[in-house]
């Protein structure tokens, strides 16, 4: 099976009014060996007010947000790629990311049924998710050296 590790830049924290700007996507094997990627970027949506916060975060200036696709072309291309990946569901995949859980894959559900996608896609047709930063908790439970804390 492979595996995908997946994170997201967005204007902000709230996942029903803020957009995506990046993303990045990289399919591994079951050996973690990198098989392909995504990298994407986008605009600010139209209507989007970014908190300041985020893009300060981000890294992103105003110029920036102007100049890149739109967000419903960003959202295209990855579920073409994602569907690609999938190989007309021959190969399902699990989808990694951090806290992606409690935002990831609540920001993305919610972008892919604004643009009337299938919201649950990463989660459907034999494609599972799974979310690192618990399996980190854990082990830092068992051992403090596993991850530095501040």
């Amino acid at each position: 099976m492979n595996y995908v590790f997946a994170d997201l830049e967005t204007s902000g924290a709230s996942t029903a009014f803020d957009c995506v700007l990046e993303s990045c996507f990289i399919l591994v094997n079951d050996k973690f060996q990198e098989l392909d990627r995504i990298h994407l970027k986008s605009r600010l949506e139209e209507g989007v007010v970014p908190n300041l916060g985020a893009l300060n975060v981000t890294g992103f200036d105003v110029s920036w947000l102007k100049q890149n696709p739109s967000p419903y072309f960003q959202t295209q291309a990855l579920l073409k790629k994602l569907n690609e990946w999938n190989n007309g569901g021959k190969s399902p995949f699990i989808s990694f990311g951090y806290n992606s859980h409690l935002f990831d894959w609540v920001f993305l559900s919610k972008t892919f049924f604004k643009y009337l996608k299938p919201p649950y896609y990463l989660n459907t047709e034999g494609r599972k998710l799974g979310d690192i930063l618990p399996v980190i908790r854990a082990a830092k439970m068992v051992d403090e050296t596993v991850i530095k804390t501040i």
